[in-house]
């Protein structure tokens, strides 16, 4: 049932997507009925094995009850109900409201059941406009190929968290939000864009790393910056006005704690996590990043621009955050994959030394 409405819908929205640039590429709107079944069914059964995978802790309860994976799962959807989280957290909303909302709809259903359901839905979406973004740049089989690479870096990334977590929930929403706001810069879709960053904002913070990307592009099209402005402000706007909606308690905000944790030798007691952090992230961001930079002056200007978003996100993400915490990279996904896929490709292509002339 769910992958025959899916069907329906993107067979509705069955457009061929024309760049800037005036060349036409096919998305996944452009493929056939049976076509669009193949790749549906496949980014189906990817997010439910993802689901199933991120659920699987929970089983532990049962041989050891002191574990209480569940009551740990449902602290930040709890907090952020009842006001009981400071800040940044209490501001994080559209996850834990929206579990709310389909909780007293159906309040026969487990909290942490929605939350899964809701991940499955978002995966799909994850993948679905990943695929339609990357269409924008490779043929189908490459944009498929990128998808089931990110489909690999999301299932690491959502280890970072013992069981199932409405947290990592929000992140994956996340992704789709940045996934949305590269497709609408791309395409020039000022509405797009300015909505998508609106409601991002309620979401994670992590939206405003997009903002100078915005900028440099609007520079180096030598364009007037209101579409520059027009995001600051949106972002700005929503930002305030989530915090004057929600008065937040005494709680931790953005604070430079992290950095012990993150660099190591700072301090004995986090030397060995902070070791594995910076072993975790460079398995995770270092082969991309270095293919990414690979004839990178070749590459389209629009991925270009991008790029200057990833150190920015780095250190910030240093110095702010726990970096162990893998999930909080999958933005960067939408970024170094294109990018990385270029070179992949190109590489591909080249002949071999053993091929016969």
């Amino acid at each position: 049932m769910v992958l025959l409405i899916l069907n329906v819908l993107f067979n509705i929205m069955n457009i061929i997507v024309t760049n800037p640039d005036g060349i036409i590429v096919t998305s996944l709107f452009s493929t056939t009925p049976r076509q669009s079944t193949v790749l549906l069914l496949l980014f189906v059964s990817i997010s439910f094995l993802l689901v199933i995978i991120d659920r699987s802790p929970v089983h532990l309860e049962k041989r050891a009850p002191a574990v209480a994976i569940t009551e740990q799962s449902l602290a930040f959807y709890e907090g952020t109900l009842s006001g009981s989280l400071g800040g940044p957290y209490a501001y994080r909303v559209l996850v834990p409201y929206g579990i709310s909302v389909f909780h007293a709809l159906l309040p026969f259903a487990p909290v942490l059941v929605i939350d899964g359901i809701i991940k499955f839905f978002l995966l799909i979406l994850c993948q679905w406009g990943l695929y339609r973004y990357l269409c924008l740049f490779f043929p189908r089989s490459a944009a498929l190929f990128g998808v089931l690479y990110a489909d690999i870096l999301i299932s690491f990334t959502l280890s970072s968290i013992a069981g199932p977590s409405i947290t990592e929930t929000a992140d994956i929403l996340n992704m789709v939000f940045f996934i949305a706001a590269f497709y609408a810069l791309h395409q020039r879709s000022l509405p797009l864009l300015l909505i998508t960053l609106f409601v991002a904002t309620w979401n994670r913070e992590t939206i405003l790393a997009i903002l100078p990307m915005i900028i440099i592009d609007d520079i180096r099209r030598k364009e007037r910056p209101i579409r520059s402005i027009a995001a600051m402000v949106v972002v700005l706007s929503a930002y305030v006005v989530i915090r004057l909606i929600i008065p937040a308690s005494q709680g931790a905000w953005f604070t430079f704690t992290g950095l012990v944790k993150n660099i190591p030798f700072l301090s004995p007691e986090h030397t060995m996590n902070a070791l594995m952090g910076n072993i975790h992230v460079a398995l995770l961001l270092l082969p991309l990043i270095v293919l990414s930079l690979v004839g990178f002056r070749r590459k389209p200007v629009f991925l270009q621009n991008a790029m200057a978003i990833v150190p920015l996100f780095i250190v910030a993400h240093y110095l702010v955050g726990v970096i162990i915490e893998t999930r909080l990279w999958m933005p960067l996904f939408i970024i170094l994959i294109p990018l990385s896929l270029i070179t992949i490709l190109e590489s591909l292509e080249r002949p071999s030394s053993n091929t016969p002339s």
